[in-house]
């Protein structure tokens, strides 16, 4: 089993570091089990901090493996987190800092609640992916980085739009 070692923690832009290793970001939503994961591959259950209360990773956290020596990047989670506006642009900013500054990250691995709908699986995937691919250094437009109100259909709208995540639909027009 590989040995894992928390050896950084970044809380702002200006912590960011040039690590000049391999790394693999775990990236999803609050609560969706990145922390969990890393405590699993570690075989440890206090490595990463885990709580039944969302958003608890507030940090970039570099957990490094050996003896392989590369980096498991546990980032914080987008939505339900309690945090004012600012601090959740805050997280988006240093995430996209991160992300489109990482010389040497390898991997993205996105987490995904398996009772979402495929429907805005896909839809969220496609985001970030295009955002990624494009180093496209603006605030990810992802449920949870923008207050959301429910939609006719079920699914999050934006409160200052009708665009609809569940379906990527007018909330109306949504079939769902």
């Amino acid at each position: 089993m590989p040995n894992l070692v928390l050896e950084h923690t970044i809380y702002t832009l200006s912590q960011l570091l040039s690590i000049d290793s391999p790394q693999i970001a775990l990236a999803g939503r609050s609560n969706v089990g990145k922390s969990s994961l890393i405590n699993a591959l570690a075989g440890q259950k206090k490595l990463a901090k885990v709580s039944a209360t969302p958003g608890k990773t507030r940090s970039i956290n570099f957990y490094r493996v050996e003896p392989q020596g590369y980096y498991l990047v546990d980032l914080p989670g987008y939505g339900y987190a309690r945090a004012s506006h600012t601090e959740r642009q805050a997280w988006a900013k240093l995430l996209e800092k991160y992300l489109s500054g990482a010389s040497r990250l390898q991997a993205l691995a996105l987490l995904l609640d398996s009772r979402l709908d495929v429907a805005a699986l896909r839809s969220i995937a496609e985001r970030i992916a295009e955002k990624c691919a494009r180093n496209d250094d603006s605030v990810p437009d992802v449920p949870g980085n923008r207050p959301y109100k429910e939609g006719p259909c079920g699914g999050n709208v934006p409160q200052a739009s009708s665009d609809c995540v569940h379906c990527g639909e007018c909330a109306e027009a949504c079939p769902n």
